[in-house]
């Protein structure tokens, strides 16, 4: 099996609203356009054939032509909505792993880690998690409980003098 077939997913609707949200707004304007261009190419195409028919010409191309515009148009339509689809699925499947390391460091599970697909999207976000979840498995943060501050402090701060909140690389560079 090559690397590209162990690589994909084996769902292509994985988080159904946030999906629809990414396909409804990425493809809402491409198609609409193609829609009125269709439209638009087609009455023009119409018009053409009637005034060919009050001069009394023959234009045997233009219902071909009419033809191949909507032919076209369905084919447009369906690769953009194939390739929005797969793009929400780059930023879906990515939510959804990370969802699921946070669900399972709630349970108190502090070894599991967000493995991401190449090509996928909130890598960023989810090598964060990884380091945040690293330095607190290692015992780095000592002390989140109690702090009214909502901050956690380092580990081996004994006193309250001495607290400081965790700093998180930002990802801003």
């Amino acid at each position: 099996m090559n690397d590209s077939a162990k690589n994909r997913r084996s769902k292509l609707v994985i988080m159904r609203a946030l999906q629809s949200r990414i396909v409804l707004t990425t493809t809402i304007f491409p198609l609409i356009g193609l829609t009125l261009l269709t439209i638009t190419s087609t009455v023009f195409c119409l018009q053409s054939m009637s005034e060919a028919a009050e001069a009394e010409v023959v234009l045997p191309s233009l219902r071909p032509l009419i033809g191949s515009i909507i032919c076209l148009t369905a084919a447009f339509a369906i690769t953009i909505s194939y390739v929005s689809l797969r793009f929400s699925q780059r930023i879906a499947g990515p939510c959804y792993r990370i969802i699921e390391a946070l669900k399972s460091v709630q349970e108190g599970n502090l070894q599991d880690r967000v493995a991401l697909r190449d090509g996928d999207f909130l890598e960023e976000i989810a090598d964060e998690l990884n380091r945040t979840l690293d330095v607190i498995a290692s015992g780095g943060i000592a002390e989140c409980n109690g702090t009214t501050s909502g901050h956690c402090t380092k580990a081996g701060n004994a006193t309250p003098e001495e607290d400081s909140p965790v700093e998180v690389e930002s990802l801003a560079k």
